[in-house]
Order: structure tokens, then sequence, then C-alpha cells
């Protein structure tokens, strides 16, 4: 790896390159800081060349590369204003920003790391969106060198990128820098689950390479004799993507059988389902499982078709097929907006940028763990497709409800929202709409939003035009919580007072009923219910009303489960084998830090019976660094 050989690169796909400019830089950055040296006894020259290529892979413009090759000219002491002069005010105010983008305090806890590094970072990028590619790739090259950090910083860098760097790589289009930076991550926080994969995938590569090459032997002649051409690659899936798929499908690891991946690229949309026509033909397709994003792209412009089929020999073989122009868009993303001579402003492309200029605009007002949440929020839920009765689609993170929608279209119209007709029929705000439903929002001047409002809405923007309401009126105070998430024990989640709604349950400590015990409820106060064994020897010395309560029966309910536990690297790990050895179905499950050595890890679980959760209780309580646990149907 050389200047030479960046130069090259640049040249494939930039003729008119200001290669004098590119290698004044290089020289400029490599006589600061020649004899520096990173923690891995690596050159700074070297490293910030790589992080270069990057952007040439993305094949960004000249300035961009300049200024992430002068920002590591800063390590040796070079003042922007020297830059500045030397380089001109473009590049100069790119390297700027980097620096600040990077000032951020190594000894404060994750979740001040975490959200101090977003703030920096959305205000940056949404000045900029170059400096976001500059950073993705520099995190890129950071990341293959993580190991020589010290372990307590390694583990907060690490868990700034699944958090952060790795969803806005998603959000902005970058499948592969996406998929590098969650690998590398998820190798130094969980590498007893990440060499387990890794033995099961290295252990079938030889069989694996011999189907993908018998497999695309066939298909290509088969292609030919329906007179498509097509050019088909074999494909290698990433590590974290393959434990995402055993928690989201409630797999063991040693099930994983579709590890065989071709990507099939076209001319065009219509060879795209001829293509799908013909390997649904020789191949028996599995139900369900084909995706079509060609028709409903993905949030962030994917397109392609996914479908998995099942070969002769019982083998699960996934196939993606996409045109020349998707699979561009699809390696390079948003920056494939971009051009030798900059960005090329359309309204495709600042549609993209409008989450980010959004939430660049709203953060002030957001609390860290606000901040945090409301990205995450934006950033990790699926997509649907709504639509205004005039045929225009509005797009929103799933579980969103009429009122997300009113407040997408405007601010007014969110405020006096009242109701919403969905495909011809009323809904209350709380209902949450569904794929391609058609919403009419109803609307009342003298309407306007209530504290209630949050617990239901979904979207960024909805959350923050009724905080902006309430605040200025006065029913919210500025820096004080929202709504305090009232957890449910487990006695609380397990235990029904028939005929006494909104009691708070407690046990009673003389007799400790446990699960499946026969039960009985004595009212204490007008909130509160004691629960005592049915036999309790102390149960005739309470003089109040006694009431009927009993264990609830989880059976074909979704219920979730909320663990509190010490702050370290496994601990969600070994919850989630908690769950997934009892053979309960997993509907969903995360984990984040909720402040200096404390987690918070949630499960939404379908159980199929209250024997199944006492087991699963059970089972948490003896986990390492376990504290509490909460329990909601």
């Amino acid at each position: 790896m050389d200047i030479n050989d960046l130069i090259k690169k640049i040249l494939r796909y930039n003729k008119e390159a200001n290669i004098t400019l590119i290698n004044k830089a290089y020289h400029f950055m490599d006589s600061k800081i020649k004899k520096l040296n990173r923690l891995s006894k690596k050159g700074y020259s070297d490293y910030y060349l790589e992080v270069s290529y990057g952007l040439v892979d993305l094949k960004l413009d000249d300035n961009t590369i300049c200024a992430a090759m002068l920002y590591g000219s800063t390590k040796g002491g070079v003042s922007v204003d020297t830059i500045k002069r030397e380089f001109g005010e473009d590049i100069s105010i790119m390297v700027g920003r980097i620096i600040n983008l990077n000032a951020v305090k190594k000894n404060i806890s994750i979740l001040k790391y975490e959200t101090e590094s977003l703030r920096k970072l959305l205000l940056t990028t949404s000045k900029d969106v170059r400096i976001l590619f500059i950073k993705l790739c520099d995190k890129c090259a950071n990341m293959r060198d993580i190991k020589y950090v010290e372990e307590e910083y390694r583990k907060k860098i690490c868990r700034e990128v699944l958090d952060i760097y790795s969803p806005l790589a998603y959000r902005i289009g970058l499948s592969k820098i996406k998929s590098e930076l969650e690998d590398l991550a998820f190798k130094e926080l969980e590498p007893g689950i990440y060499k387990k994969i890794q033995d099961i995938v290295e252990y079938n590569k030889i069989e694996r390479e011999k189907i993908i090459y018998y497999i695309k032997k066939f298909i290509d002649k088969k292609l030919e004799e329906a007179n498509i051409k097509a050019e088909i690659y074999g494909r290698a899936k990433h590590i974290y993507s393959i434990y995402r798929k055993t928690i989201i499908r409630n797999y063991k690891l040693e099930d994983i059988m579709d590890l065989t991946a071709l990507r099939i690229v076209v001319d065009n949309i219509e060879d795209c389902y001829l293509v799908l026509k013909v390997v649904h033909g020789v191949f028996t397709p599995i139900p369900g499982r084909l995706i079509d994003y060609i028709a409903s792209p993905k949030s962030n412009g994917y397109q392609s078709l996914h479908t998995n089929v099942i070969n002769n020999n019982g083998k699960i073989i996934e196939f993606q097929i996409r045109t020349h122009k998707m699979h561009e868009n699809a390696e390079r993303g948003i920056a494939s907006h971009f051009s030798y001579k900059g960005v090329k402003h359309n309204d495709e492309f600042d549609k993209k940028l409008d989450w980010l200029k959004q939430l660049a605009e709203n953060e002030s007002n957001l609390t860290n763990k606000e901040l945090l949440d409301t990205f995450k929020i934006d950033f990790f839920s699926d997509y649907i497709c709504v639509f205004t009765p005039k045929g225009m689609m509005i797009e929103l993170p799933e579980g969103s409800t009429a009122l997300d929608f009113a407040y997408h279209i405007h601010s007014d119209l969110g405020d006096n929202c009242i109701g919403a007709k969905v495909n011809n029929k009323m809904i209350s705000l709380k209902d949450k709409l569904n794929n391609g439903d058609i919403t009419e929002i109803l609307t009342n001047k003298k309407h306007h939003p209530s504290r209630d409002s949050l617990k239901y809405v979904k979207t960024s923007k909805a959350r923050t035009k009724i905080r902006s309401y309430l605040k200025k009126e006065g029913m919210l105070a500025v820096n004080g919580p929202i709504i305090k998430e009232e957890k449910k024990t487990v006695e609380e989640g397990l235990i029904i007072a028939e005929n006494s709604k909104n009691y708070k349950i407690i046990l009673a400590r003389c007799c400790n009923p446990l699960p499946g015990e026969k039960i009985i409820g004595i009212i204490i106060s007008n909130r509160k219910i004691k629960v005592h064994k049915f036999n309790c020897s102390l149960l005739n010395s309470e003089n109040s009303k006694k009431t009927i309560v009993k264990w609830k029966d989880p059976k074909g309910n979704i219920m979730e489960i909320i663990v509190l536990g010490l702050d370290r690297v496994g601990l969600f790990a070994e919850l989630l084998n908690c769950v997934s050895n009892l053979k309960i179905s997993v509907i969903d499950a995360k984990g984040k830090a909720i402040n200096n050595d404390q987690a918070e890890c949630r499960f939404r679980i379908k159980p199929e019976n209250l024997d199944v959760v006492i087991n699963l209780i059970s089972r948490i309580k003896k986990v390492n660094g376990y504290k509490s646990i909460f329990i909601d149907f």
C-alpha cells in the first residue's frame, strides 16, 4: 500500500483527478508524522493512507481524500490555519470539523461517551456529510488495530461502533463498512461466541465453496439458455449477521444452515424477476423467505430481490438478485451521489439526509438517554410505507401511530390531530399503522397534545414536537424526565387480581408464595394487595378484605422480561442462552448500558406455559452479575 497505488485507484474512476494536490497532501502529511507510530507500531502515515484507501473505494472527491490525510498531519502539530494557507478553505474546514469531532473525553461513562460522540457527529455531519464518510473509514481502520488499545477504553469504542457507527453506515447504505465494523466490534465484545461461529463457518468452508462452484456453473447455464446476461458471485456472510440471525429466528448456532449465498447482477429490473423465475424453477423456494426490496426498498434506498431455496442435497442457499445500478448503490450507498466534482444535489439525495438534519436540529432538546433512545428507534426499527389520501407515500418506523403520521406531514397537523381514518375506517391516535394503509388525519383547532401522547408515539419528530409544545405551555420540566417507565416486579407481572385492577401486588413475607402455588389476596389499602399462600398459618390474622388472585397463564401471549445486571462483556449472551436453552420463542432481544456499571437487557418472548417462565426466572437469577428482574405482559 503506497501513494502510487492510491493514485492509480483514483484515476480508474476519475480521470480528471487533481493528482498534484493529492500528492502534495500525502507528502505534506508524511513529512510531519513520518516518525510517529500508533500503539500497533504501524506508522501514522500508513494509517491515514489506509483511511484514504477507504474513501477511494467509495469513489469520493479529491478534497475529501486530501482532508483525511491532512487531518493526520495535525498529529504532528500542524494547525488548521497552515492547512488553509497550503490547501484552501474547503479542505481546512473539513479538517477543523474532524478535530472537533474527535475531541471526546475518554474517562467518562459509556452513556456519556456515546452521547457526546453522537451529538458531535450529528451536528458536524449535518453540515457536511463528507465528514461522516471520513469518520466511518477512520473508524474501520482504527478497529483493525483495536486489540492494542487498553481494555476499558476498547470496550467503549466497540460499544460505540455497534450502537452508533454501524447503524449510521447502514442508514447511508454502506453495507461493506457496516459489516466490517460489526464483526470487528463483536469479536472484541463477545470473543467466545465469535470464535464459535467462526469455527462453524470454517468447518463448512470447503463444502460451501464446492456448492457455490457447482450452483454458479449450473445457474450460469440456465441463465444463458434463457438469454439473460448476468454476473454471479459467491458471497461470504459476516459473523455478526449470523449471530443476529440466531436471536431473531431463535436458532442455535449449531443449527445454522443457510451459510451459502450467491449474488446475481443483471442489466435491468425485468431481468431481476426473470432470474428469480429461473432460480425458483430449478430449486425449491422456502415459503415466506422471498423479500422484494425492489418494489419496496429499504429505508436506506437498498434494492434487491432476496430468496432462500433448498438444493437437491437439502442445503439452504440464499440468492440476492439486483441490477448493476442497485449493486453500486448497495456498495457505495449515499456516496454514489458524489462525483469528482462533489455532491450531485437532487431531491433523492436531500431526502436521504432529512433524518440526519432533523435529529441534529432536535438533539439539544433531548437528554442523553432520550437522544440515544431516539437514535435507536430511528435506526434500528424496520420501516412501513403508508399513504396519504392523495397517494403520497410516507415512510415511518414500524409501530408508528396515526399521530406519528400527522406530525411527519406537518407539526400543526399533529398538534391539532384528534383521530384518523385508515382505509376509510375510524381509528384512535394510539392505533398502530400497517404497511400500505391509506391514512386521513382528522383535526380540531381547539385540540392540543398532552403528556399521554408521549406514551404511544414512535418517531423522534413526533416526540420532539410534543415536548416542545408541552414545554412552551409549562407542562413539562425542561431538564426533567418525561415519563418514568413503570417496571413490574415478577409478582406484579405474573399475578392478577380478578376484581381489583390497578392495585400494587406485594408478596407476604410470612409464606413467600412461589409461582404456581395456590394463593389468595388481602386488600391492605386502597392501592395494595398482599398475596399469601392459600394455607398460610397467618392468613386468618389479617382482618382486611380478601380478594381472588391467581397466577397468569402466559400461553399464547407475548411477555417482556427485563433484567438489570452488572455491565460486563458476555452478560447479554448468557441471558439469551438461558432463554434459548429452554426453546422459548424470542420475538425481540436487546441490551444497553444504563449507567457506569449497570446494563439493562430486554427479551420479548412467547412462552408455552407458566412452568417455563418459572424455570427461566430461576436460571436468570443464577447468572453472574444478575441484580433484578421485571416482567410484563
